[in-house]
């Protein structure tokens, strides 16, 4: 709740299960932020996507990457995610130890595929519940979408 407040405070816009449109010309985008799949486990797309047109470009934004498979059953077309800190603790640079995720080890860092689903999931800054990032470098990115 304080994050929320925090955030609001910036005039920011958190996405939990609910859309946005955005327009240019007579071309639309739907952003669709779903609430955290990990610790509160009540990520919901269909509600997301509630009043998004069959067929329309969705980008979706989930805390972690974990319900990838549902999002790229549902015609998302991509998926930005964050949170699990590219494992946050690795034993050795590739192989994730400690991540807060319910997914395989290729969904939580870095660019990745599933069937029509693109998607990045970005290694992060911070830490949660251990205090300490080893073998996970902190990465901020800046996507630049063009239209082909």
């Amino acid at each position: 709740l304080e994050m929320l407040q925090y955030v609001d405070s910036l005039n920011a816009t958190v996405l939990l299960n609910e859309h946005r449109k955005i327009e240019k010309s007579d071309e639309a985008i739907y952003i669709l932020g779903v609430d955290d799949p990990f610790f509160f486990r009540n990520a919901d797309i269909d509600r997301a996507q509630n009043g998004v047109p069959d067929g329309a470009f969705q980008i979706l934004l989930s805390h972690e990457a974990s319900p990838y498979a549902e999002a790229e059953s549902k015609g998302i077309a991509l998926m930005l995610s964050g949170h699990t800190n590219g494992g946050q603790v690795n034993i050795s640079p590739n192989t994730p130890t400690l991540s807060n995720s319910n997914c395989e080890a290729k969904f939580i860092r870095g660019s990745w595929e599933h069937k029509t689903l693109k998607g990045y999931t970005i290694w992060g800054t911070g830490v949660t519940a251990v205090p300490l990032r080893y073998n996970a470098p902190a990465e901020m990115v800046i996507h630049v979408w063009r239209r082909s």
